[in-house]
């Protein structure tokens, strides 16, 4: 029925749409078909905050601030596991 399993990006994983609204950053109807993860967050608000993080603060979490401003530079970097 979906592809993929749990430690995939696809349906059978864990791939959900990410909605987000912030004007004065994000152009109104525009879409991405990056792939991000809840844990970004965290970095991506210290990122809109201008709060400097220490490297052992959200060590798993990387801004989307770059993406959201039209700015594609990102690593990614896919680890299985369970």
């Amino acid at each position: 029925m979906y592809r993929g399993s749990k430690s995939d990006i696809w349906e059978g994983g864990h791939r959900e749409p990410n909605i987000i609204s912030y004007p004065p950053v994000i152009e109104p109807n525009s879409q991405s078909n990056h792939m991000v993860s809840h844990s970004d967050i965290y970095r991506t608000i210290a990122d809109l905050l201008e709060v400097d993080l220490s490297d052992t603060e959200a060590e798993d979490s990387v801004s989307n601030l770059p993406l959201w401003q039209g700015m594609v530079a990102f690593l990614f970097v896919v680890v299985f596991g369970n």
